[in-house]
Parts: structure tokens; C-alpha cells; sequence
């Protein structure tokens, strides 16, 4: 630990501690180490930790004469213990007093995966030697919503002044962490991290109970004060309920007889929609007799048209049957062409091709007879 290739921030991991258990041993008074990944950064770091946590032996850690002095301090601690006094009796006190009440939490947040599977891997017996936390600080805004959450379950607070009073506890808490990180910069000494976040949750208990001791005075004085109150509005509420139950009344009656005319209105209005509804049904009746009576008429007319069509296209046949290839040259050559061949041919084109083609005679029509073998 003292040789001269060691890097500043693992030296001074190594004086913190050191410094902290000599005091927990001689001193006898507990002390707890929060430590995050960013202090042990590497396996020489996590070496310290391992050493102090699992061996528990620590006296090369300290020069000839910082051990003389350990030795010396503990005389008392040992006369006290009723202890026959020497070198080797006085180290398994200072040890026993280090174990007692030196403690190192690891914290480790979500990012520091990696250095928590090192510790996992290389350093076993800290799983069982110390007390292993994966938690990120909570942020200002998690401070707030912490405070919220507790002074609503509290049920002190009005609801709009329970934001307010949640900043409040966070400012507070603040103004402390920095007194503190102040006057470790002034010592020139790391701040020891102990349990921020329970100890906000502490400081919020803490207030809440101070203000629920003062309250329940305070709410005791102002609940006769309340029943005193309660008692005068009940019997003014009681007369205003028999005022009210007999406006009410009188309020029903009349509501009967406005409720008895509409229904009255409501009947006659149905009776004309009744005898509208009826008279409506008999011209259809009478429309469906009418229609009944013409049926033969129009059978007859539709069979008869249906015997003009056939007789129709029988005639068609046999006039196609009398066209002949030559007759439709002789056509496409007549010069000038008579306007009812033309409009005949027109016909032709459109129902063959579509509305929208040529029927003119110099182009569509003489087309139409030239393809006329097609």
C-alpha cells in the first residue's frame, strides 16, 4: 500500500479506510462506508474491500509506529475487559471492535453492470460480507413525488398545499447534503454517503410527525368548536327539511295535474294518428284491388309482345339470310349513297363497335362493307 506506483484514488480509498477503521477500533464507534462503482473502479480497489470485509487482518496496513500508537490506545478498552494486557491481546480487541462497527455498502446503479459482475466473480466473499445495493440516487424530481406520495398517505395536508409543502422538504433536504459536502471539502476529507435517500425519507416522517403532535391540539380545540357548530346547523337544517318537505308537496300536486292534461293531449294526438293511419291502409286496399283487376290486362299484353318479338326476329334472319357478299360490294360502289343505306350502316357500326365510333360513309361505312367476308 505504500509503494510508490499506487494511483491517487486508490490511495486515497486506502487512507479513508484505514483512518476509519483505526478509529471503529479504538475508538469503538460505528461507522458505514457507502461506496459507489466510481470509487472501486478496478480489482485493486475491490482488493482493499475484500481485504478489510472477508480477512479481517489489517496490520501491514499500518506503519511501526502507527501500530505502537493502535496498541497503545487499546490498553484501556482491554483493562476494562478485565484482560491480561499484551501486543497480540490488543489486536484481536482492535479487530473485534472493527468488525463490529465498521460496515462498507457497495451501491451500484443500473449502468454498473460490469463492475458488479467483477465483484461477483473475484470477490465472492462480499456477497456475504457486506451489504450489496442496486439503486441509482433518486433525482429532484423523485424527491418530489417521494414527499407527495407521503404527505397525501398523511392525510395532514390539504391537497393544495401538498405540492407546496413537498418542495419545502426538498429544499430543506438540499441546503443539508450541501452543508455537508461543504464541510467535507473544508476538512479535505471524503463525505461519507450514508443512506441519503432513507435518510430523506426519515427527515419527511420526521416532520410529519412533529406536525401531527401539534395538529392534534390544534384539531382537538377546533372539533368542539366544529360540534358546537354542527349542532346549531342540524336544527336549522331540520326546519329547513320540513319547509322543504311541505314546497314539495304542494310542488307534486302540481306536477299531477300539469302530468294528468299532458297525458290527456298525448291520448288525442294518437287518436288522429290512429284514424290517419287507417284511411292510409284503406287506399292501399283499394290500390291493391285496382292492381288485381288489371293483371289479365297486362299478362295478355306482355304475351303478346313476346309473340312479336319472335315473329320479329324471324323476319331478321331471314332478311340477313337474303344478303349476299356481292349484293354488299355492289353497296360500298353506289355513288351517291341513299341517306337510309347510310343511317342502316351507322346502326350497324354502333352496335358492333360503339357510340363513339366513325359512321361516316367515306370512313366507317365503306370499312365496315370492305371487311364484310371478316
Amino acid at each position: 500500500s505504500d509503494s510508490e506506483d499506487e494511483s491517487p484514488d486508490r490511495l486515497l480509498l486506502f487512507n479513508v479506510l484505514r483512518d476509519l477503521c483505526e478509529r471503529g477500533g479504538v475508538e469503538n464507534k460505528p461507522f458505514v462506508v457507502l461506496l459507489t462503482s466510481d470509487d472501486v473502479p478496478t480489482e485493486q480497489h475491490m482488493a482493499l474491500v475484500h481485504e478489510l470485509m472477508c480477512s479481517g487482518r489489517i496490520e501491514h496496513w499500518y506503519s511501526a509506529e502507527q501500530r505502537v500508537r493502535i496498541v497503545n490506545n487499546m490498553r484501556a478498552t482491554i483493562s476494562k475487559q478485565g484482560l491480561d494486557y499484551s501486543d497480540d491481546v490488543a489486536w484481536e480487541a482492535f479487530h473485534a471492535n472493527i468488525r463490529r462497527n465498521v460496515r462498507v455498502v457497495l451501491t451500484f446503479t443500473s449502468c454498473d453492470s460490469e463492475a458488479f459482475h467483477m465483484c461477483s466473480r473475484h470477490f465472492s466473499g462480499l456477497l456475504e460480507g457486506s451489504a450489496l445495493m442496486v439503486d441509482d440516487p433518486w433525482t429532484e424530481d423523485t424527491l418530489l413525488d417521494v414527499a407527495t406520495h407521503m404527505l397525501q398517505e398523511g392525510e395532514l395536508f390539504a391537497s393544495e398545499t401538498v405540492d407546496g409543502m413537498a418542495h419545502m422538504c426538498v429544499e430543506i433536504h438540499s441546503i443539508s447534503l450541501a452543508t455537508l459536502n461543504a464541510e467535507a471539502e473544508i476538512c479535505s476529507r471524503p463525505l461519507l454517503q450514508v443512506g441519503y435517500n432513507e435518510m430523506f425519507e426519515s427527515f419527511v416522517a420526521s416532520y410529519m410527525k412533529l406536525y401531527r403532535n401539534h395538529w392534534t391540539l390544534a384539531s382537538a380545540r377546533r372539533n368542539q368548536l366544529w360540534d358546537a357548530v354542527q349542532r346549531m346547523k342540524e336544527v336549522d337544517r331540520r326546519q329547513a327539511e320540513r319547509r322543504e318537505s311541505q314546497l314539495d308537496g304542494m310542488a307534486l300536486l302540481e306536477n299531477l295535474a300539469m302530468t294528468r292534461e299532458l297525458v290527456l293531449a298525448q291520448i288525442g294526438q294518437d287518436l288522429v294518428v290512429v284514424s290517419e293511419y287507417n284511411m292510409i291502409s284503406q287506399k292501399h286496399k283499394e290500390y291493391i284491388r285496382h292492381l288485381r283487376k288489371k293483371l289479365p290486362e297486362y299478362e295478355m299484353a306482355s304475351e303478346k309482345s313476346k309473340r312479336d318479338i319472335v315473329e320479329l326476329k324471324e323476319r331478321i334472319h331471314e332478311t340477313i339470310g337474303r344478303v349476299s357478299i356481292a349484293s354488299l360490294q355492289e353497296l360500298r360502289l353506289l355513288s351517291p349513297v341513299p341517306g337510309i343505306v347510310e343511317d342502316v350502316l351507322a346502326v350497324v357500326i354502333i352496335l358492333t363497335k360503339s357510340v363513339t365510333a366513325d359512321v361516316t360513309w367515306s370512313r366507317g361505312c365503306k370499312r365496315l362493307l370492305s371487311n364484310a367476308e371478316r
